[in-house]
């Protein structure tokens, strides 16, 4: 049932190809909208675990501020001449957004025995953080990253650590 013109060199393909091209225009179309739309959840998920890890540290910095409060009422006006450590507080350079969570959370975790320590305990052992973090590889989406420390901050009771990424060769 091919349909061809009369009036000279100009083919009107059959049926069934127009309708096989339809299908494979309806098929093309969903793969790249799928496509798009899989590229716009990943920003999400990376976005809402970003904002989880914001969320972790300001309800660790309120139920630390809370138990602050609560001491202080019970020893009244005894003070101390050193503060404790609350926060850890990480920035990571030369990084991607995965690369700087999964590092982010790798330090916070191995540091985290330090929170509730008085600030005191750095000036003694300095070099505790060094030998925690320093020159430690993790596996990120299959690839190896090197964590090396830049700088480690005490301010009140917070920690400030600047971490840069390297790639193992």
């Amino acid at each position: 049932m091919e349909t061809r013109s009369t009036t000279g060199s100009a083919k009107v393909p059959p049926l069934r190809q127009r309708i096989a091209y339809l299908i494979l225009g309806a098929f093309g179309g969903a793969a790249f909208m799928m496509f798009t739309q899989a590229r716009a959840l990943d920003n999400l998920y990376l976005k809402n675990a970003h904002l989880t890890m914001q969320y972790e540290d300001l309800r660790q910095e309120l139920d630390h501020a809370q138990q602050e409060l609560y001491a202080q009422i019970a020893r009244s006006s005894k003070s101390t001449l050193y503060p404790t450590l609350k926060t850890i507080r990480v920035t990571v350079d030369n990084a991607d957004a995965t690369t700087t969570l999964a590092v982010t959370k790798f330090v916070k975790t191995n540091l985290a025995f330090l929170i509730g320590t008085q600030v005191r305990v750095f000036a003694d052992a300095p070099s505790v953080i060094t030998q925690v973090l320093d020159r430690k590889t993790l596996v990120i989406n299959g690839q190896r990253v090197g964590i090396n420390l830049r700088t480690a901050v005490i301010l009140d009771d917070t920690l400030y650590l600047t971490v840069q990424t390297t790639t193992p060769r």
